[in-house]
């Protein structure tokens, strides 16, 4: 497999995640109608790194997703585990009241995001 013709069909962000659900120490078999599964997965974390950061409401604390992320990488690379942190991450912000105060949340998004190497867009907030 090229990643050159995955990229044709794919995201980088839906590559990397489909890369880093499979431990590097278990044995797998790429097949390319699995990353199928990750497309919604990287389109939601970059819609709520998007999201305008105006909230004044609540505060979101997701330092505990952040403490899951950074144990899962330490326990033995487990990026798995990690890419759950960050889903639920997405999950939590996307979810959030529009009133909600979010930015610190997506900080941390775009923190966990760049340690797995995604991308994400520029804020434009």
């Amino acid at each position: 497999v090229l990643v050159s013709d995955v990229l044709e069909s794919y995201s980088a962000n839906a590559f990397r995640l489909y890369l880093f659900s499979h431990h590097y120490r278990t044995p797998w078999e790429y097949i390319d109608e699995e990353i199928d599964d990750w497309v919604q997965t990287a389109d939601d974390i970059a819609a709520a790194s998007a999201l305008p950061e105006n909230g004044f409401g609540l505060y979101l604390d997701v330092s505990h997703l952040r403490e899951r992320f950074m144990n899962a990488l330490d326990d033995d690379l487990d990026t798995a585990t990690a890419i759950a942190a960050l889903q639920e991450t997405a999950s939590a912000i996307l979810e959030a009241g529009d009133d909600d105060d979010v930015a610190d949340a997506q900080q941390t998004l775009r923190e966990l995001t760049s340690v797995m190497g995604l991308t994400l867009p520029e804020s434009t907030n």
